[in-house]
């Protein structure tokens, strides 16, 4: 699998004024006026459960870092965003910080991109090397081997617990994307409730609130500003608030700065920008990365846009040469920087538009193994409520598309079904197929998981996308206790492969989601 640490992917969130409207928060600042400072922003799937949606769990996915193992449910929109406002609601100091962590997850599910060891290769080619971590396929013949995790695509239609793959899979880079994001978030929200506590005075232009001391004694991390302000107001009279935490926690350095514009009582006109980094060890390399991302949102008629942007640098990047002058993730520095330069591990986009009551929408989610990589990997997908109160639906696409710096960026123009094997074309010719992946989706009633209704994900890996039993090419993935044998591999059977893949819209048009509007800072 990817490693997911450029925070991408694929995500929902939303965006709610807390409390109050955004005008005429002076020195008598309520407790709801103070909320209205805070950027109620969560970063969660279109296709978790919700809170008593269902009986059984939620969707699992398998966790992968240096401080998680196990299992994680991915948490729903409604619930994230009622666990937020509760925390701001808390009458006491302690209140306001329990629970706290800042957690940097990597996950993974065992449907998308598995490693896959074959025999007889049929676009084998004197000189080609296979992976070699963890592959137990070793005979000198270019045309055994084994393939690299995380460029096949949906390779199963389901998780073990019969959940659709695109469903799943949605989940578990939420788990992985969102997890820093809404950790500082909440963090944030944290901050905010103990001004409220303190009865603390924001006007306009006033010198910032800093807390860290306070932070810092309660939470046990080593913060150097955890700072609460209010700028100028917009030219429109919308009040702007900025919320800056820098320093350390459980030893990881940090720094994130948000700054938000409330809307009316209903949240509708809210608008921000969230961006910073973390420096965290990657789990599977255990090198030390810088992990940025920024987030733009803004919400109208109920309808939450928002764009997330991230990439992993090396630590010695500084803020100046991550951000864009717009504030967002720079992809085209990210793409310039090589070994040497800045940690090349390329980066994640995802754009959505969601309903802010029932977390359905849709989303483009897109994401760079590697600053060299000719192709971004690409899932489009939607969700809707069903009619009458039957079943939410849903659809969605995978395959590869244009690179983080190109205006296409999101699109997807065909399938590499042979992205890293023998004879691949990758870098010399345009994509294996125009045709893609695709799943349709329904929620189940008693799991509230979002189930397959129809799936077209069958293909070879190969440069045709098809295999014929007569080249006795025969492929297996890894499994939980690593790579198959030999002799696993010589007990298969051969046999014709004809792919099922399909054009881009066959199930029907992901609906266009346009950029949230450039996000103006006023002066402090």
């Amino acid at each position: 699998m990817p490693s997911f640490r450029s925070l991408a992917p694929l995500a929902f969130c939303t965006l709610f004024s807390c409390g109050s409207s955004s005008k005429g928060v002076t020195s008598t600042n309520t407790v709801s006026s103070l909320s209205a400072a805070a950027p109620l922003i969560a970063l969660a799937s279109p296709v978790a459960s919700r809170s008593g949606q269902a009986a059984s769990s939620k969707s699992l996915t398998r966790l992968r870092d240096a401080t998680s193992s196990g299992t994680a449910s991915a948490m729903s929109l409604p619930d994230q965003i009622a666990a937020i406002k509760t925390r701001l609601g808390q009458t006491t100091v302690n209140a306001c910080l329990k629970g706290i962590q800042l957690v940097a997850t990597e996950a993974q599910t065992s449907c998308f991109g598995p490693s896959l060891a074959y025999l007889n290769y049929p676009d084998s080619t004197t000189g080609y090397q296979s992976m070699t971590s963890g592959c137990a396929i070793s005979t000198g013949n270019p045309g055994d081997g084994c393939l690299p995790s995380g460029d096949l695509g949906i390779w199963s239609a389901t998780e073990p617990t019969g959940e659709a793959c695109t469903s799943a899979t949605m989940n578990a880079q939420v788990l992985s994307v969102s997890s820093v994001v809404n950790s500082a978030v909440t963090l944030m929200a944290g901050l905010i409730c103990v001004a409220q506590v303190n009865g603390a005075d924001l006007t306009a232009g006033a010198a910032a609130l800093d807390l860290h001391d306070t932070i810092n004694s309660n939470l046990g991390t080593a913060l150097t500003t955890a700072s609460l302000q209010r700028l100028a107001d917009q030219s429109d009279g919308r009040a702007t608030y900025r919320i800056a935490i820098i320093g350390t926690v459980n030893g990881t350095p940090l720094s994130v700065t948000a700054v938000h514009s409330p809307g009316d009582t209903t949240g509708n006109g809210a608008a921000g920008l969230i961006s910073g980094y973390l420096d965290n060890t990657d789990s599977m390399m255990q090198e030390q990365y810088r992990k940025a991302f920024s987030v733009l949102y803004g919400i109208a008629s109920g309808s939450v846009t928002y764009e997330l942007r991230s990439g992993g640098t090396s630590t010695d990047v500084p803020l100046s040469a991550l951000f864009g002058a717009d504030g967002t993730f720079d992809f085209a520095a990210q793409l310039a920087r090589r070994d040497g330069s800045g940690m090349a591990s390329g980066g994640t986009f995802e754009r959505a538009r969601i309903d802010g009551t029932t977390g359905l929408g849709t989303l483009v989610h897109a994401w760079q193994a590697g600053n060299a990589d000719p192709y971004t990997r690409v899932f489009q997908a939607t969700t809707s409520a069903g009619a009458s109160g039957s079943a939410d639906t849903g659809y969605g696409y995978f395959g590869f598309g244009p690179v983080l710096d190109s205006a296409d960026l999101g699109s997807i123009v065909g399938m590499w079904c042979n992205w890293a094997g023998p004879g691949s074309q990758v870098g010399t010719a345009n994509v294996n197929t125009t045709n893609v992946q695709a799943q349709t989706m329904t929620r189940d009633a008693t799991s509230g998981l979002f189930i397959p209704v129809t799936t077209d994900i069958t293909y070879a890996p190969t440069n045709d996308c098809n295999a014929t039993a007569s080249s006795g090419f025969v492929y297996e993935p890894f499994g939980p206790t690593g790579s198959p044998s030999m002799q696993d591999l010589q007990k298969l059977t051969p046999s014709d492969v004809t792919n099922d893949l399909v054009p881009l819209g066959t199930l029907g048009v992901i609906p266009d989601v346009p950029s949230p509007a450039p996000y103006a800072i006023p002066a402090s």
